[in-house]
């Protein structure tokens, strides 16, 4: 799949963003604070669920590809 225009340029921003909203959510918790790049998504724990007592799982994603953010476990999804 092709990345969007944006890339890599404006990542960082998102990749920022993420991560003031993780900071916000995850206080005193800095492994869940951690966004992951996995090939066309970013993955980072789910602001929404907190993504149970282990913070190594993160089930929040960042599609670049899409604009689309899955929350999995949660019912929760959106195309920005």
């Amino acid at each position: 799949m092709a990345v969007p225009f944006f890339y890599p340029m404006q990542l960082e921003k998102i990749e920022d963003l993420i991560g003031v909203i993780l900071n916000r959510e995850f206080q005193g918790n800095p492994a869940k604070q951690i966004v992951y790049k996995s090939g066309n998504r970013l993955n980072f724990s789910c602001p929404y669920c907190g993504d149970s007592h282990d913070a190594k799982k993160k089930r929040g994603n960042f599609y670049l590809d899409t604009l689309a953010v899955i929350m999995e476990d949660v019912e929760y999804s959106k195309i920005l």
